[in-house]
């Protein structure tokens, strides 16, 4: 049975995630004008990430947080090699 969302098989979805745990890092401070947001930033740095995708107003004006690029689903998708 294939994901609704990301259109793979179940299983392959679950070896997925478990490969994407982190600890989050902890902010000196807060970053985002809502405090709550400031988790997914912790988060993509503990995981080095390069992109944080959403469509949150108080994350997406921030724009990037180091070298951490914040964008839209759509914006992101144009990213992606074809």
């Amino acid at each position: 049975m294939l994901h609704p969302i990301f259109e793979i098989p179940g299983l392959e979805v679950i070896e997925l995630y478990s490969e994407m745990v982190v600890e989050p890092v902890s902010l000196a401070g807060t970053v985002c004008s809502d405090p709550d947001d400031d988790k997914f930033l912790e988060a993509a740095l503990a995981a080095d990430a390069d992109y944080v995708v959403s469509g949150d107003a108080a994350l997406l004006r921030l724009k990037n947080h180091h070298r951490i690029q914040i964008v839209r689903p759509a914006q992101f998708l144009k990213l992606l090699p074809h």
